[in-house]
């Protein structure tokens, strides 16, 4: 825009109102700052938020379960573990002898079979 444009004035005066706005606002933050320092009875002091109080149990207690854990449980589960695994060959053994005891009967049984079927013949 040219210096002397019809436009530009309307402009200019709207640019020196905004100007005067902040200057004005900033002067209220200056006087609120202030508002507050002197609440605070220290001059430029500011006011901390209030502190977060923690609903639950305490840090301590976290620690405390995991060590309780650490220390109690995981040799018990490793005991656990170890008794399945003693038993579980315990149980395959005594598997293999059933199965050996079944099949022999059955072996009884077809030889039985097999001499009646060549007796009929």
């Amino acid at each position: 825009m040219a210096a002397g444009s019809p436009e530009r004035k309307p402009l200019e005066t709207r640019l020196t109102d905004v100007d005067a706005r902040i200057a004005n606002v900033d002067q209220m933050l200056a006087a609120n700052a202030s508002d507050i320092s002197k609440a605070a009875a220290i001059p430029g002091a500011v006011v901390e938020p209030p502190r977060v109080i923690r609903d639950g149990p305490p840090e301590e207690a976290y620690a405390l379960g995991g060590i309780f854990m650490l220390v109690v449980l995981l040799p018990i589960s490793v005991a656990f573990a170890r008794r399945i695994w003693r038993r579980s060959a315990a149980a395959v053994a005594a598997f293999s002898r059933e199965i050996g005891e079944r099949l022999l009967r059955m072996e009884q049984a077809l030889e039985a079979t097999a001499v009646e079927v060549e007796r009929i013949g």
